[in-house]
C-alpha cells in the first residue's frame, strides 16, 4: 500500500466480507511471536517416514526398524 491510510481503508472494506462462500479476516500483519518451539532442531529429510512404505534410507534392505 502506498500509505497507512489506504491500507486501513482496504482492511476496513475487506474484513468480514464474503469470498467464495466464506467470510474472510483481513488485518494488519505483525511479526511472529517467539515460542518455545522455535528452539527445536531442524527436521531431517528422508529417514523412515511414510510407515516404511518407501523403504527408508537403505531401500528397505537391512532395516532395523
Amino acid at each position: 500500500m502506498p500509505n497507512a491510510d489506504e491500507a486501513q481503508k482496504a482492511i476496513d472494506e475487506l474484513n468480514g466480507k464474503d469470498f467464495e462462500g466464506r467470510k474472510i479476516v483481513v488485518n494488519e500483519s505483525r511479526p511472529r511471536e517467539t515460542t518455545g518451539q522455535d528452539n527445536r532442531p531442524p527436521r531431517r529429510e528422508g529417514g523412515y517416514g511414510n510407515g516404511g512404505r518407501d523403504g527408508g534410507r537403505d531401500g528397505g534392505r537391512n532395516s532395523r526398524y
